[in-house]
C-alpha cells in the first residue's frame, strides 16, 4: 500500500510539473507574439506592407486573368519579380480572390503557428524523452525564442512562405519510414520552390528508396500540373531560362550563399561563377554525405538540420530570410538519442549561446547601409547588417568585414565540419576494435547504436 501510494504521488507530483510547464509554455509564447505585435505596431511601414505576400496574391490573380505574364510582368509596390514556379502559382491564385488583409493575418498566424509545430515534430524526431505534454510544452518555449530569430523576424515582415516550405519538409521527415507517402511533403516543398530538393537526394543516400521515389514522383506531379494549367508559363520557366533568371543581384550581403561569398570575395570579378561551382561541388557533396551519415547513425534530426543548411549554401540565391533552419537547429539544444554531435550538456549549452547570438533579430536602430543610427526607428535586425552594405560596398570590404559579413555562410561550413568531424572521430574509434564484453563492436556506436540504419519510427519512442 506505502508503494502504491507512493506511485500516486509522484504520479500527481508528474501532472503538475506538466501543467506548470505548458502554462508556462503558453504564457511564454503568448508574451512574445505580444511583443512582436507591439514592434509592428510601432514601426509598421518595414513590418507590415509584406511586399512579398503582395506579389504572391497579385501573381495568382494575373495567372487567373491574363495567363502568359507571370515572368514577363511585375508585381506588388514596390514592382517586383515572380520567381517561384508555376505550380506555386496556381496555389496562389486558388486563394488570390482573398482580400489581402486575410492574407497578411492568415499568413502571419500560420508562420508562428508552424513555427511551434516545426519545434514540436523535432523534438519527436530527435527522440527526446519526454510524454506529449512535455513536448508540448518544449514546443511552446522554443516556440517564443524561435519568433525572435532574424530569419523567422523577415519571413513574416516580408510575408515570405519559408516556413510553410520548413512545415512540409519536417513534417514529412518525421513520418515513420514504413509510410508509404513519406517523400510527398518534400516533393510538394521542391515543387514550389527548388531548394528543397535536396531532400529528395539525402533519402535516397540514407536507403529510403520508396519515400526517394514519392518524393521525386510528387515534384514531377507539380511540374506536370503546371504544364497543364499554364502551359506558356511553364515553359518560359522550365524550358526558356527564367528558372536560370541571371537579372538577381548576388553580391549583396544579405545574400548568404556560397555565389554571393564567391561574387563579394572576388569583388564581383567573372571568376565567382567558377569560384562558386568549385566550392559548391566540394561544400555540396561533403554537407550531403555528413547529413547522410548522421540520419544512417540514428541521429535524424542532425541530418536534416545539415542538409537543409546545405542546400541554402549551394542555392545561388538564400537571403538571410531562408535560414529557418535554424527553427529546427534550436532543438539541438535537448539531449537526443542517439546523438552525433553536442552529446554534453556544455557543448550544447556553447551551440545555443552562438546560435542566439548569430542568428536573433535584436532590437537595432541600422542604417540601410549598415551601422548604427540614433535618428532610424527601432526595428528588427541582428549583428550581420551591421556591416557596410548596399550600394556596391560588399565588393570593397576587407578580410575582417569579409569574415564578418559572411557569418550565416560560415556559420553553416562549420556545422558540416563540426558534425563531420565528430562522425570521422566515432568511425575512428569503431576501427580500433573497442572491446566490450569479450567482442569487438566496430560495427557499434560509441552509444550502442549499430552503424547499419535501421526504419525510423518515431511511434516507438512516444
Amino acid at each position: 500500500m506505502i508503494n502504491r501510494a507512493a506511485s500516486l504521488v509522484s504520479t500527481a507530483d508528474a501532472r503538475s510539473a506538466r501543467t506548470f510547464a505548458l502554462v508556462t509554455g503558453g504564457v511564454l509564447l503568448a508574451g512574445s507574439v505580444a511583443g512582436y505585435a507591439v514592434m509592428v505596431h510601432a514601426v509598421p511601414g518595414p513590418l507590415w506592407t509584406l511586399p512579398d505576400t503582395t506579389v504572391y496574391r497579385d501573381a495568382g490573380l494575373a495567372l487567373r486573368s491574363h495567363p502568359g505574364a507571370l515572368y514577363t510582368a511585375r508585381f506588388g509596390n514596390p514592382p517586383l519579380d515572380y520567381l517561384y514556379t508555376p505550380f506555386a502559382a496556381l496555389l496562389f491564385a486558388a486563394a488570390s480572390p482573398l482580400a489581402f488583409d486575410v492574407w497578411k493575418y492568415g499568413l502571419t498566424a500560420l508562420g508562428i503557428a508552424l513555427v511551434v509545430g516545426v519545434c514540436y515534430a523535432c523534438l519527436g524526431m530527435a527522440r527526446v524523452r519526454a510524454d506529449r505534454g512535455g513536448r508540448l510544452a518544449a514546443a511552446l518555449m522554443l516556440g517564443a525564442a524561435a519568433l525572435w530569430l532574424e530569419p523567422v523576424q523577415r519571413t513574416l515582415s516580408f510575408g515570405q512562405i519559408n516556413l510553410v516550405l520548413l512545415g512540409l519538409v519536417v513534417f514529412d521527415l518525421r513520418l515513420p519510414d514504413d509510410r508509404r507517402l513519406k517523400g510527398m511533403g518534400v516533393g510538394i516543398a521542391a515543387g514550389i520552390k527548388l531548394t528543397p530538393l535536396i531532400f529528395v537526394a539525402y533519402l535516397l543516400f540514407s536507403r529510403r528508396l520508396r519515400a526517394a521515389l514519392v518524393a521525386a514522383a510528387a515534384f514531377v506531379t507539380t511540374v506536370a500540373l503546371g504544364f497543364a494549367a499554364a502551359s506558356g508559363d511553364s515553359s518560359a520557366y522550365w524550358l526558356h531560362g527564367k528558372l536560370l533568371r541571371s537579372d538577381v543581384v548576388t553580391s549583396v550581403l544579405v545574400n548568404q550563399s556560397l555565389l554571393g561569398f564567391a561574387q563579394r570575395v572576388t569583388r564581383g570579378a567573372t571568376s565567382a561563377h567558377l569560384l562558386c561551382d568549385g566550392l559548391a561541388a566540394v561544400i555540396g557533396s561533403a554537407g550531403l554525405a555528413v547529413a547522410v551519415a548522421a540520419s544512417r547513425r540514428g541521429d535524424e534530426l542532425m541530418g536534416l538540420v545539415v542538409c537543409g543548411v546545405t542546400g541554402l549554401l549551394v542555392s545561388p540565391v538564400s537571403w538571410t530570410h531562408h535560414w529557418v533552419y535554424t527553427v529546427p537547429a534550436l532543438v539541438l539544444l535537448f539531449p537526443r538519442h542517439a546523438a552525433v554531435w553536442l552529446r554534453s550538456g556544455r557543448a550544447r549549452l556553447a551551440f545555443g549561446a552562438v546560435l542566439i547570438a548569430l542568428f536573433t533579430a535584436w532590437p537595432v536602430r541600422l542604417r540601410m547601409s549598415g551601422g548604427w543610427s540614433s535618428a532610424v526607428p527601432w526595428s528588427d535586425g541582428g549583428l550581420l547588417r551591421f556591416q557596410a552594405h548596399n550600394g556596391g560596398a560588399e565588393l570593397h570590404w576587407s578580410v575582417v568585414e569579409l569574415l564578418l559579413g559572411d557569418y550565416y555562410l560560415l556559420a553553416g561550413v562549420l556545422l558540416i565540419i563540426c558534425v563531420g568531424s565528430a562522425l570521422l572521430m566515432e568511425r575512428g574509434r569503431s576501427r580500433r576494435g573497442e572491446v566490450v564484453s569479450g567482442k569487438a563492436v566496430s560495427g557499434e556506436t560509441a552509444g550502442g547504436e549499430t552503424a547499419e540504419r535501421v526504419g525510423y519510427d518515431p511511434a516507438a519512442w512516444q
